[in-house]
């Protein structure tokens, strides 16, 4: 998401970058398919929902407002009201856009770096 190539919206990509490390939630337990997603609006009433209703009726009516929330935030940048903006639980280590080429490459860097370090670890039976 945070590639500088990829297309979402500006306004997800700055609430990424300014995201702490407790300005995310779970939500969507009640419908057997939890997600991680930056608090607001949405996720506040999402929250309530799941909180007030039964597992069955929370998720039908979770379903009902999540409806292309996902485009809400990506696509047209809504990130305060309607759009759910998903990120992990790592969202606050991200500060930066970074072209997708460095993004690859850090991460093989950061693989080859651990790699190297397995020998290091010592297991007793």
């Amino acid at each position: 998401m945070m590639a500088k190539e990829t297309d979402i919206h500006e306004n997800a990509k700055k609430a990424i970058i300014e995201s702490q490390d407790m300005d995310t939630v779970i939500t969507g337990t009640c419908t057997g398919e939890p997600c991680r997603q930056l608090k607001n609006k949405l996720s506040d009433r999402m929250l309530k929902l799941e909180a007030e209703y039964s597992y069955q009726v929370a998720a039908e009516k979770l379903k009902e407002i999540a409806i292309s929330s996902l485009r809400a935030a990506d696509i047209e940048g809504d990130i305060e009201e309607n759009g759910a903006v998903m990120v992990g639980q790592v969202t606050a280590l991200i500060n930066q856009k970074k072209p997708t080429l460095n993004i690859i490459n850090e991460t093989l860097e950061g693989c080859k770096e651990s790699i190297k370090r397995m020998n290091e670890f010592i297991f007793n039976n």
